[in-house]
């Protein structure tokens, strides 16, 4: 199945206005009837992928016309006609959306069927829309139908968000598809970026403050029966630790996570809900600092027993006036933070990386760890987002040298990676897909806008069923529409209030020629500019140009603009 036109009758902006989206036909739609007879498309092109482009400027209706298609699939208010058509049956199927339909001509008139019911149509047929908007505002793409689920309707946009879970849910999409897609590892090695890990120790002043609200608090020393100095040397055997840790030893990563994260597990552990908040205070600075004893004691191997924090625990309890928890509880999810630690010390250690310290404004000890394989970086942060996030704030990551325009191209081929790849839509890749790319040229440099069509094919190619596959690509860059032939480029424009399409440049024609016939634009100058020229212009035919004006002019650097400035002075 593919979309082969788009009649609106009315929708927003958009009034009595046809598109030709699929180039191997050309239909008219006036009045109620609708003619469809051969076109001329040229699939090798683009390597047989099904592929078109919308284009003009701001408020000319692009969006509008994507918000069209979504629309078809609910009952609207909208108007207008769809023509698909099934390669399989070879069938056009005509779908009327509150509009009449009156007669069929041409020369494919008798291979036509009218639909009465088009959502039900499209879910008989299973014809899924997947939209990719490169504009995200405020945590949420933009789009319409928010509140209308429908399974043939797929958001692939990468939100913008704060949230934790959506970073990690981005990410994860990210490192899947570095990790498993057959065109990065077959055709596309240059596309590697570096990612890097710092494992900081937890904040200075959250032992600090402790220790400090412990020194002017009487009641809490009275209830503690701790003596200050003890608590003291407990923070400074601490800082002494990470001072002079040594990584000489296979689980040395192990050991540097447990107790450079110290303050944040006692916190942590001290921050269920079981714990009553006036016993919080107390516990944290109690079991802070017997860690650190049976530390100096006995060593890293004795305080990941169970049976030292269960004696920990009580002993909190029974000598230093705290009335306790469970001990067993406590015990279970420091147990649970520790296998994690260890899991992370492991993977680390399986490849032998080599890692490189730094040291915070403290003078503590920073380990950082960086790679390009896609399979280590989504194991370890998979294991990083396990912990209570107390503890995983002192784990960062993200990409290296990887610019925002970068990341948002690799983003939108992931998450079409991810769309039918992941065990949700297992069955996506065999089923009709429309995918809708508004805005892609947004965020990307020039260069990367050159190859961004050539890219996409390629990607479609190696990972997409492409006789199940067809794609609309909506853009403001005359780089980009280059690419495409001009048949397969709908251009809109507004003239005396009413929006148009109209043919457009393509294939074969210089960009400057795209920016202004192509695009619409009224000069390939910046209006700024643009008006200072003019004025120079008109000054020099009146031979009224003084030194200023000359010395603005030789910053020109066209000669020919230039000559034609100073002609008359020269002349």
């Amino acid at each position: 199945m593919e979309l082969v036109f788009v009649h609106i009758a009315e929708h927003k902006i958009l009034k009595n206005i046809s598109f030709d989206i699929n180039s191997r036909f050309k239909c008219h739609f006036n009045n109620g009837e609708l003619s469809i007879t051969t076109g001329d498309r040229l699939d090798n092109y683009y390597n047989d992928i099904l592929i078109s482009a919308v284009i003009g400027k701001n408020g000319v209706g692009k969006t509008s016309f994507f918000e069209f298609l979504q629309e078809s699939y609910y009952l609207s208010e909208s108007s207008g006609v769809l023509v698909w058509f099934s390669r399989l049956d070879e069938t056009f199927y005509i779908c009327p959306i509150n509009c009449h339909l009156n007669t069929i001509t041409g020369s494919f008139s008798e291979n036509c069927k009218t639909i009465d019911d088009v959502p039900s149509f499209y879910k008989k047929h299973n014809i899924h829309q997947m939209l990719v908007d490169n504009i995200a505002i405020g945590g949420s793409a933009r789009s319409i139908n928010k509140r209308r689920k429908n399974r043939l309707i797929h958001n692939l946009t990468p939100l913008v968000s704060s949230s934790k879970s959506a970073q990690k849910s981005n990410l994860m999409k990210l490192l899947y598809f570095f990790d498993s897609s057959r065109w990065l590892k077959s055709d596309r090695k240059d596309i590697r970026v570096k990612f890097d890990f710092e494992f900081k120790h937890s904040a200075l002043t959250s032992i600090e403050n402790l220790l400090n609200t412990f020194k002017t608090d009487e009641k809490l020393k009275s209830r503690m029966k701790v003596d200050e100095d003890r608590i003291t040397d407990s923070v400074n055997r601490w800082k002494e630790l990470l001072m002079n840790f040594d990584f000489n030893r296979r689980e040395g990563m192990f050991n540097y996570l447990l107790i450079a994260n110290l303050p944040s597990i006692v916190n942590y552990l001290c921050s269920i809900s079981i714990i009553k908040k006036t016993d919080k205070k107390p516990l944290s600075l109690i079991l802070f600092m017997l860690f650190l004893e049976e530390l100096s004691q006995n060593g890293f191997d004795s305080i990941i027993t169970p049976s030292f924090y269960n004696n920990a625990t009580k002993l909190a309890g029974v000598t230093y006036g705290h009335p306790g928890a469970d001990p067993e509880i406590l015990a279970m999810h420091f147990q649970r933070v520790t296998e994690v630690f260890y899991d992370i010390g492991s993977e680390i250690s399986s490849i032998n990386m080599e890692h490189q310290k730094s040291y915070s404004t403290q003078g503590l000890e920073v380990i950082n760890y960086s790679s390009t394989d896609a399979s280590f970086i989504l194991h370890l942060a998979n294991l990083i987002s396990k912990l209570p996030n107390l503890i995983s704030n002192n784990m960062t990551y993200g990409w290296i040298g990887i610019s925002s325009g970068e990341l948002a191209k690799i983003r939108l081929f992931a998450e079409l990676y991810y769309s039918i790849n992941n065990k949700k839509n297992k069955d996506l890749n065999e089923q009709y897909k429309l995918i809708v790319i508004d805005e892609a040229d947004l965020y990307l440099h020039p260069e990367w806008q050159r190859t961004f069509i050539s890219e996409l094919i390629e990607f479609l190619s190696h990972e997409f069923n492409k006789d199940n596959l067809q794609v609309i690509v909506s853009t403001h860059s005359p780089i980009i529409i280059s690419d495409f032939l001009s048949d397969d480029i709908i251009s809109l424009n507004k003239e005396h209030g009413r929006v148009k399409a109209a043919k457009s440049l393509g294939f074969g024609t210089q960009i400057s020629d795209l920016y202004l016939s192509g695009m619409h634009l009224k000069s390939t100058f910046g209006e700024h500019s643009k008006k200072a020229l003019t004025m120079l212009l008109e000054k020099g035919k009146a031979s009224e140009l003084n030194a200023e004006d000359m010395a603005l002019i030789k910053t020109i650097n066209n000669e020919n603009i230039e000559q034609m400035i100073t002609g008359n002075i020269y002349d």
